[in-house]
């Protein structure tokens, strides 16, 4: 009988042990759950901070170009107006780039895509109103002329649709809340 219940006891301290680490083994994949969830919504958190921020730069320089490109516009039309020096423009231009490669790396593809097509229209505007930019050579005056008065009756129609399209997808990657893509 002392050998059976040594043997028990035996049986029962194996079967104890073996209880007890597979309790704390998914005890610590409990707690290794709850870290990951907890920091894959932290670094949600953060991009989805850092993501408006970046929406909202877009949109400024944006703005700070095309109301470059009204004034350069108007000068056509009213000579009196200050002039809207080339560096002036070349800065607009500049911001505005450099928001795009904060994009290229933060934003999903759509994003992405209509930010690159507002600085396309942007630079084609800007040469055709005649000012150079770093990648287009300015129209010639005639045809600067005539853009410019295109664009007193119609404020650039091309570039407020890309960017109604622009804010329809950032608020749709806004509300996805996915990370970015990597």
């Amino acid at each position: 009988m002392a050998d059976g219940s040594a043997l028990f006891g035996v049986l029962g301290a194996a079967l104890g042990a073996s209880a007890s680490t597979v309790a704390t083994w998914l005890t610590l994949r409990g707690q290794l759950r709850r870290e990951v969830a907890q920091r894959e919504y932290t670094e949600l958190t953060r991009w989805t901070a850092d993501k408006r921020a970046l929406f909202r730069d877009i949109h400024v320089t944006a703005n700070d170009w095309a109301h470059l490109l009204r004034r350069v516009a108007r000068q056509y039309t009213e000579p009196d107006l200050a002039a809207v020096s080339d560096d002036e423009l070349r800065r607009a231009e500049r911001a505005f780039h450099s928001a795009l490669y904060e994009a290229a790396l933060l934003c999903g593809a759509e994003v992405c895509d209509l930010v690159d097509e507002t600085e396309d229209e942007l630079l084609r505007l800007t040469a055709a109103l005649g000012r150079s930019t770093d990648y287009l050579p300015a129209a010639p005056p005639e045809q600067a002329t005539q853009a410019a008065a295109a664009a007193l009756v119609n404020d650039f129609p091309i570039l407020r649709d890309i960017r109604v399209r622009l804010m329809s997808a950032m608020r749709s990657e806004l509300a996805d809340r996915s990370t970015p893509r990597q």
